[in-house]
């Protein structure tokens, strides 16, 4: 849930033209890394709280909290569980990587279909919603194409 807050966060500030525009992309993903790090700096000390405050039925982009929350009970007496849980985690890891890639394309002036196609390596024929929950969900076939390849 840590880092679906802190992509979240970079998101926003993404939607409300809140972040720098570059000219170059590694200038862009240096400035997108110390913005999340600056992020952490805020969720770090709230995360329990928000935690405990949040409704079983809320989604951060594509994450329950409720459903990892259960998830990692069952992980406590169960292998398949405890496999499932770190698939997952690693899975989500990846797409939140794939999301501050895609904000760090945007802000160096590219159009969201050419963000998705260079962070995807894929031709994008359909662009989805400019939202956090579409553009994951864009990026999660890739993902899993990916790791079906190289997670064991």
């Amino acid at each position: 849930m840590f880092r679906a807050i802190c992509t979240k966060f970079v998101f926003d500030a993404y939607k409300k033209q809140e972040l720098p525009h570059f000219n170059d992309i590694n200038e862009a993903l240096e400035y997108i890394e110390e913005y999340y790090k600056s992020v952490e700096e805020i969720v770090s000390p709230n995360l329990i709280s928000w935690l405990r405050q949040m409704p079983n039925d809320m989604n951060i982009g594509t994450v329950n909290f409720h459903f990892y929350k259960c998830l990692a009970f069952e992980a406590e007496e169960s292998e398949e569980s405890m496999q499932e849980l770190e698939y997952i985690y690693v899975f989500e890891q990846l797409n939140d990587v794939c999301v501050l890639f895609y904000i760090s394309w945007l802000i160096t002036d590219c159009t969201i279909k050419e963000a998705l196609e260079k962070v995807s390596g894929t031709t994008c024929s359909n662009v989805p919603s400019d939202d956090l929950l579409s553009i994951k969900e864009y990026f999660q076939p890739i993902i899993v194409d990916f790791m079906s390849d190289n997670y064991k």
